[in-house]
């Protein structure tokens, strides 16, 4: 379920992703489904039904049970948070898995844990020309389409990254030059 190569994921392949209602994950939950896996979204009860119309086959509230408790082990797991949510991914990652760390910010004792698990770490802030023309096609063509959260005029920047750091949101937030259309 890795973002920049989606080739990585076997059609049929099942991914869990942490946290998957926000800006990069609800980009994540349709990349996965255009490639035909199984995925599985963690996120706040409110927001179920969200992420199943995106395209999730399984949800886990993660205020009512622990994610690892609940998915059974996936080839791809990507970790948004970082911190203790990456080594409790390890749980679900199958031997020879990956697992998607956004934030990168393992520790020398979660990378040790990774190989020990066999398990892959990599990060999606890489993309090469030919995927950034498959993303273009797949958003101009509307098999994946943004979600936006909330539109701020560039003077509220301040309150907009309040709301980012906050961390509950369904999809991005957008910054706007001028008042109006947008443009």
């Amino acid at each position: 379920m890795a973002v920049h190569a989606p080739d990585r994921l076997a059609t049929g392949a099942a991914g869990a992703d942490s946290r998957r209602a926000g800006g990069v994950g609800h980009f994540a939950v349709q990349f996965a489904k255009w490639r035909g896996a199984h995925v599985v979204g963690t996120a706040s009860g409110s927001n179920e039904e969200y992420l199943r119309d995106l395209g999730v086959d399984e949800f886990v509230n993660y205020r009512e049970e622990r994610f690892e408790d609940a998915i059974e082990p996936v080839d791809v797991a990507i970790d948004a948070i970082g911190g203790d949510t990456f080594t409790r991914s390890l749980e679900i990652t199958k031997e020879g898995g990956v697992i998607d760390n956004l934030p990168l910010n393992l520790t020398p004792e979660q990378e040790e844990a990774a190989d020990e698990h066999g398990v892959r770490v990599e990060r999606s802030d890489t993309f090469d020309r030919e995927w950034l023309d498959e993303i273009t096609e797949l958003l101009e063509d509307g098999t994946v389409a943004p979600t936006l959260d909330t539109v701020f005029p560039l003077a509220e920047a301040q309150q907009a990254h309040e709301l980012s750091e906050g961390g509950h949101l369904c999809g991005k937030i957008i910054l706007t030059t001028s008042e109006g259309d947008g443009n």
